[in-house]
């Protein structure tokens, strides 16, 4: 199982903490329609990974959230640790900077081949969902490229202390990106799970 949800709110900068209350909020209502029971209680690992205490009857459940400038993701999956990040669009000059600082190898995790469940919520009724294809070369590729560096940091658990492995990291993961274009904008969004 892998569910996705995403979800478009009213931004106002300076508001981070709202992202977060809103992607917790987002968790919840899944994991409460998909198992009709509250989640279990959330812990943090030393490095600040947040995780679901795990079930007496072994039944292992795994997420990950991301917020981002109005966006939200909650990733729910029963396949492994896992990961997801959520970006928009950036200005040219931000993402120069992101590409050169960060970006000096294409990572290239395994593809994700399981069905993935996806949701929206928020989100003009002209949404248009599909699968990034990395054959692009502008700098949309930077901001695609970057949640997949996030989101297999998150996946590992150890987030950014473990960047200069994020190349083999990669390919200790599947993954998959989706571009999402609701008229005003496009975001960029990865999910990635521990092989």
């Amino acid at each position: 199982m892998i569910e996705l949800y995403i979800k478009k709110y009213p931004f106002e900068k300076g508001a981070d903490k709202l992202g977060h209350t809103v992607a917790y909020g987002m968790l919840d209502a899944l994991y409460r329609e998909k198992f009709n029971t509250p989640p279990p209680k959330i812990e943090k690992n030393d490095l600040g990974k947040p995780f679901f205490t795990p079930a007496m009857d072994g039944d292992s459940r795994f997420f990950n959230i991301s917020h981002s400038r109005g966006y939200a993701a909650v990733l729910l999956t029963d396949m492994g640790e896992c990961g997801v990040d959520i970006e928009p669009d950036a200005d040219s000059r931000k993402m120069e900077k992101i590409k050169s600082r960060f970006l000096n190898k294409r990572l290239k995790p395994e593809e994700i081949t399981a069905e993935i469940s996806v949701r929206t919520e928020g989100f003009s009724d002209g949404l248009a969902i599909e699968k990034y294809s990395f054959c692009d070369e502008s700098l949309t590729l930077a901001v695609a490229e970057w949640t997949i560096l996030e989101a297999v940091l998150k996946a590992d658990g150890r987030g950014f202390s473990a960047f200069g492995e994020g190349e083999e990291l990669a390919k200790k993961m599947q993954s998959v990106t989706f571009k999402l274009t609701d008229g005003v904008k496009s975001v960029y969004l990865t999910a990635a799970i521990k092989k």
